[in-house]
């Protein structure tokens, strides 16, 4: 009894100090904040080095799409800042070559350093991993079938997108409408947070629960899989400009008799005078299958599928990067939670005990993947995603802190980014540029094409070479000093250094059966110390 009640003195002396602690925080601690632990850390290291090799690329890139932007006289404005208008310029053309060699290299090199500094930061964290069960065959091949269904199941959204791009609303077998097909299109980047954010990570818990380092690849191949493959598929054959299977849904195409047309011709005479005359017989304008069978457009297809992919990815960064923050705040604020615990009371409820909330660093780490996933696949094709993907990883790094140090979220399932990743998102990006070239030079829209095949299989190798020099001279040490965040160490912020340490306080006079802080929650406290507190400013 003296053992409870002394714990629930602690309990309730860690609430109020944490709550006057939180209370003298102001709106630049969203900006300036100690960094905990090695998710991070690493998360933060990542930001920097986004903004540090591929800006130059999107300096030098946006003004030479605009240059070369003339397949179209008008066109969309922002498709004049991506490669799918790029057209009849060669001097423009011949410079995005080179740069697309350029950054083939850059990318090697960046994930190489990724996971250099990765190792580096969870070394003491993992440096002994916790023992995992491994799947049986049967097991491995149950949790694969299921996901691959949810995977499906939650690649709708992005199908109805593309489907809006491609077919007329209303005059289609699938039933869609015009609003219908607008709702889709409308709605895509907050249908597709909700499901990267929310409904995945719960499914790949409740799948294979307490083994992160799988959550970690499921939920990676599910994002890989709903946002660049599937819409790709859709685009490449219901596409107008691409196999054109959208005719096999449009109602006008079903009926065999039409699109039929044909001019009667009256008695004429064959040659010169004197020639033969012919009677009158009808000439065929255009048949049903010159309108309604599908058929491969060359020179365009590759052209269709990476203005549309820029459009989505564009809808998607852009609402990750300026309202998800805003939102996540909202979700997670005091003033939420006292109007649920005020309309509970009202329907004659009593507020449950609050119990302890935690942040799976499994889900969190696929976030990052992703947002750079996103940038190295189409930051060259569509410069403009290159700083809404730091802008995006910046502001969920800014709120993944502010809830761990203000409400009190815990960690747990840790587990080590696997940036091996990042080289399928620089596969990926080769194959749509190479064929973007390829595809168009033989309507001679582009020119280059050689030397991106030259420059792309050159530079490769060049990148890899250039970091193990760097990290053989220590050039990238003294780069990672150059580029540190900027701390201060007489500024802390008081509120999560007042919970790590009294939460530790109580986890040590509570009873050994109790919940205890994760390894890398414990750590936190001391990482805080060394680091000091970050801002998210760069020394560049």
């Amino acid at each position: 009894m003296a053992a409870e009640a002394e714990a629930e003195g602690v309990s309730l002396e860690v609430e109020e100090r944490i709550a006057e602690a939180a209370a003298e925080q102001t709106w630049r601690d969203f900006f300036c904040f100690n960094s905990r632990g090695p998710f991070e850390t690493i998360d933060l290291f990542s930001i920097k080095i986004t903004v540090m090799a591929m800006v130059p690329l999107l300096i030098v890139l946006l003004p030479t799409y605009i240059a070369g932007a003339h397949m179209y006289e008008c066109g969309k404005p922002n498709l004049h800042l991506t490669m799918g208008y790029l057209a009849n310029n060669p001097a423009s053309e011949w410079t995005v070559a080179v740069m697309i060699g350029s950054s083939s290299g850059l990318q090697v090199f960046v994930v190489l350093w990724l996971k250099r500094q990765a190792q580096k930061a969870y070394h003491e964290h993992l440096s002994t991993p916790p023992v995992q069960e491994p799947l049986t065959r049967g097991r491995r091949a149950v949790v694969w079938a299921v996901w691959l269904v949810v995977v499906l199941v939650c690649s709708i959204p992005s199908i109805f997108y593309m489907l809006a791009k491609t077919i007329p609303g209303g005059q289609n077998t699938l039933g869609l409408s015009v609003p219908v097909l607008d709702l889709f299109t409308y709605s895509i980047a907050p249908l597709s947070s909700i499901i990267s954010g929310t409904v995945l990570p719960a499914a790949a818990c409740w799948l294979c629960s307490n083994r992160p380092a799988v959550v970690s690849r499921l939920l990676l191949g599910a994002g890989v899989m709903i946002s660049l493959v599937v819409p790709t598929v859709v685009l490449i054959v219901f596409g107008e400009d691409c196999y054109s299977h959208w005719l096999l849904t449009w109602e006008p195409c079903l009926s065999k008799d039409s699109f039929v047309f044909q001019a009667r011709v009256h008695r004429t005479m064959i040659g010169n005078s004197g020639g033969d005359w012919v009677d009158g017989f009808w000439l065929p304008i255009t048949q049903h299958a010159d309108i309604c069978l599908p058929k491969y457009t060359e020179g365009k297809c590759s052209r269709f599928v990476v203005e549309r992919l820029s459009e989505l990815f564009e809808a998607k960064l852009m609402f990750g990067a300026f309202l998800s923050p805003g939102i996540a705040l909202l979700l997670g604020s005091s003033c939420l939670r006292e109007v649920q615990a005020s309309v509970l009371r009202r329907l004659g409820k009593e507020p449950g005990e609050a119990k302890p909330e935690y942040l799976e660093l499994d889900a969190e780490v696929t976030t990052v993947m992703l947002t750079m996933f996103h940038a190295m696949t189409m930051g060259v094709i569509t410069p403009i995603l290159i700083p809404l993907s730091a802008l995006e990883a910046a502001g969920h790094l800014a709120v993944l802190h502010l809830n761990r140090a203000r409400h009190g979220l815990l960690t747990r399932n840790e587990t080590l980014p696997e940036f091996d990743w990042l080289y399928i998102a620089v596969v990926l990006n080769i194959m749509l540029i190479v064929w973007f070239y390829t595809d168009n030079s033989r309507t001679n829209k582009v020119h280059g094409n050689f030397l991106v095949y030259i420059a792309v299989f050159l530079m490769i190798p060049v990148g890899a070479t250039q970091f193990f020099v760097c990290e053989r001279y220590g050039i990238l040490d003294w780069i990672e000093r150059v580029i540190r965040v900027t701390h201060d160490a007489d500024a802390t912020t008081t509120a999560e250094g007042t919970q790590v340490e009294l939460q530790a306080n109580l986890a040590a006079k509570c009873s050994p059966d109790s919940t205890e802080m994760s390894d890398a929650e414990a750590g936190d406290t001391e990482s805080g110390k060394k680091n000091g507190p970050v801002i998210l400013v760069l020394k560049i």
